[in-house]
């Protein structure tokens, strides 16, 4: 079984969403979504514009990145293989995925709804590695806006930026544009496009692009100030 321990950069993290961020799925159209469950396979999909780029910008190496990736995604889990396998043909980084589960019980009609699965998982991410602060990535088709705007305001100094991919072209109009300039207004860097290619120019001024060991070699020996 492989195994995935954080990498060597013990300041940064990555809560990545997956539908509609890393892979195109369609996934506010049902019925589209759904043909991929049980027709399409992961050479059938196309990764997001600039995501490829972006994550192997930030994580060096996909097959043991130096920053710890995390998938919180609505995605059921019968979908693991086929997001694994999509995820290696397109270099996408490896990480734990938090999927949901799907199913009909006294608690569970069908399925949660997006924020009952996606906030308890990255409150869980949270609290696991206190001394991390993590840039969240997602789209704004299934909420993902509203959840991330809830984790800054509960966790501030935990989030350090907010890259939305805009699928619909509404990122900075109506509620969700709202809960973006409330992020912005809060401190957090946000990036929201239709892809993720303009994105580069935010992750190097937050110092993502660079290897912590370059980091630290252009502070100044005999001050510690920044070149």
């Amino acid at each position: 079984m492989p195994i995935i321990a954080p990498g060597t950069d013990n300041h940064w993290g990555i809560i990545s969403d997956i539908d509609d961020t890393v892979v195109e799925t369609g996934a506010t159209d049902f019925l589209k979504n759904w043909r991929r469950v049980l027709v399409d396979r992961p050479a059938d999909r196309l990764a997001v514009p600039g995501a490829s780029t972006l994550y192997k910008m930030i994580a060096r190496d996909h097959a043991a990145p130096a920053r710890p990736f995390f998938y919180v995604s609505s995605s059921p889990w019968n979908l693991y293989g086929f997001i694994a396998e999509f995820m290696e043909m397109n270099g996408i980084p490896h990480g734990p995925m938090f999927l949901k589960d799907y199913g009909i019980d006294r608690t569970q009609f069908i399925r949660k709804s997006h924020d009952e699965h996606k906030l308890p998982a990255i409150e869980s991410v949270l609290a696991f590695y206190p001394r991390l602060r993590f840039l969240l990535i997602g789209d704004n088709g299934q909420r993902d806006v509203s959840v991330y705007a809830q984790v800054v305001k509960d966790f501030r100094q935990r989030v350090a930026a907010v890259f939305i991919r805009d699928v619909d072209g509404s990122c900075r109009s109506g509620p969700e544009g709202g809960l973006l300039e409330e992020i912005e207004a809060s401190g957090v860097p946000t990036f929201c496009g239709a892809g993720f290619g303009d994105a580069v120019s935010v992750v190097e001024k937050l110092d993502l692009d660079r290897p912590l060991e370059a980091a630290s070699a252009i502070l100044a020996p005999s001050s510690g100030e920044r070149i």
